[in-house]
């Protein structure tokens, strides 16, 4: 949803809302009950890469050489960088032609010497040493980046003649001053995925029933649906790339990173994806029901499942190492951050754990209904509940910070942002709502509503 993360319910065209074309998101959670209608409010964190530039863009040449050329065969001085004239190599190039002329006719050495040594009267240079040439590649020209519609790293923040890269902190400033804006505006797009145009002419690229789940980055969208396939779609032209077919049932949660696609499914299985190729690695099971929720890191899963436990996986074996019991009903989400881990449940408690010992450490009790999504940062805990409200903790406390109130049904989704302080949320009510996580207030809701669920 925020910060390259997703949202959790949609139909089989994906509709987003984004404040710019961002960078990476985090996975989603499983849904609670069946959506209603067919389209999915996705909101991305604005980006300097879609800050208006008042240049056009520009593709920045490859890196390249530079030579110098000197007339001495040893020269004193470290020649100059810079190109050479074509004038000079015309006459040097005539100077060599004129030379082999007079060896035909023969013409005497010292004549050849001076053409081709002027400041020497005597001794004779071998042509083929004349030349000094120095190379220079520029190791620190920035790449292009094609997917970044204003990239202004080579424009800004890189001086040539050094060859040097530096942070532009003018330029960051307005930058963040722009993309801040937008936040306080409230400022988006939609998009659709695939494009209307193309729902039509190739139907097959279309999920065939509701979306429950989806995570995006710069370069391309995952979705998984109730129809039992994950799509992969490039950001750029909305188009459907890869159909993974492996679930026999709903696709509930998903996440990915360079390597993997990890999906739950309610076939109580977890599939393990290459996300180049879309071809399935591993298939875990363990879960006795469904799995609702999963995150991963390095060689580390967490999922959380129906069953009410939480399985914590090694993804190099792809063998079960903890399985955390204690809460009553049924594990809606899940986070963790190094050693511990924070789920959610229906039992309207979240719990924190230590994924060594496997021991619960904390029970947070506030909410009056059962919890439908969590954020943590090793710091700061954010839940979403179906008593319509968002709680805010401290994880070395277990003091309830903040209590958010603002939207009229259950509060499916939501993602958190220490830098910016920024908490957005989604709910079953149609609305994205924004919040300031450190005062514990409202700042806005996107205007479009969205219908269903």
């Amino acid at each position: 949803m925020v910060n390259h993360r997703n949202t959790r319910h949609a139909s089989a065209a994906l509709v987003t809302t984004s404040i710019s074309q961002g960078e990476t998101s985090s996975p989603s959670s499983s849904p609670s009950r069946i959506p209603t209608d067919t389209r999915l409010p996705v909101t991305t964190t604005p980006s300097l890469s879609t800050v208006p530039s008042p240049i056009r863009r520009s593709h920045p040449s490859p890196s390249y050489t530079r030579i110098s050329v000197s007339s001495n065969i040893r020269p004193t001085s470290t020649p100059q960088v810079g190109a050479v004239s074509l004038s000079s190599l015309y006459q040097r190039r005539h100077q060599q032609s004129s030379s082999s002329q007079h060896d035909r006719h023969g013409s005497s050495n010292k004549d050849n010497q001076h053409r081709f040594s002027p400041n020497s009267s005597s001794s004779t240079v071998d042509p083929t040493q004349h030349r000094v040439v120095e190379r220079r590649p520029f190791k620190n020209r920035p790449l292009s980046r094609q997917h970044v519609p204003y990239d202004e790293t080579t424009l800004y923040h890189y001086q040539e003649d050094g060859d040097r890269r530096y942070i532009n902190w003018k330029r960051l400033y307005r930058n963040r001053s722009l993309i801040d804006k937008r936040w306080r505006d409230g400022k988006y797009r939609m998009r659709m995925f695939p494009p209307a145009t193309a729902i039509n002419a190739r139907l097959m690229d279309t999920h065939m029933d509701w979306i429950y789940c989806l995570q995006f980055n710069n370069n391309v969208l995952v979705s998984g649906s109730r129809d039992r396939t994950l799509k992969i779609w490039d950001m750029a032209t909305a188009a459907c790339l890869h159909t993974l077919h492996g679930h026999s049932a709903s696709v509930l949660c998903l996440q990915f990173d360079d390597r993997w696609i990890i999906s739950g499914s309610s076939d109580t299985t977890i599939i393990v994806w290459n996300v180049s190729t879309g071809e399935r690695i591993r298939t875990l099971a363990g879960h006795s029901e469904s799995v609702l929720n999963l995150r991963f890191a390095g060689q580390r899963l967490v999922s959380s499942s129906k069953d009410r436990t939480i399985r914590v996986w090694d993804l190099a074996s792809g063998t079960t190492v903890q399985v955390l019991r204690g809460h009553r009903a049924a594990v809606n989400a899940v986070q963790f951050k190094d050693d511990m881990v924070v789920s959610a449940s229906g039992d309207r408690t979240i719990r924190l754990w230590n994924v060594t010992t496997g021991t619960s450490i904390r029970t947070f009790d506030s909410h009056s209904r059962g919890i439908a999504c969590v954020e943590f940062d090793g710091d700061r805990i954010v839940s979403g509940s179906s008593d319509q409200t968002i709680k805010v903790w401290d994880m070395a406390t277990g003091d309830c910070l903040h209590t958010l109130a603002g939207h009229t049904d259950l509060v499916r989704t939501l993602q958190m942002d220490r830098l910016s302080n920024r908490i957005v949320s989604g709910s079953y009510d149609g609305s994205v709502r924004i919040w300031d996580m450190e005062k514990g207030t409202f700042s806005r809701s996107l205007n479009d509503k969205v219908d269903g669920r």
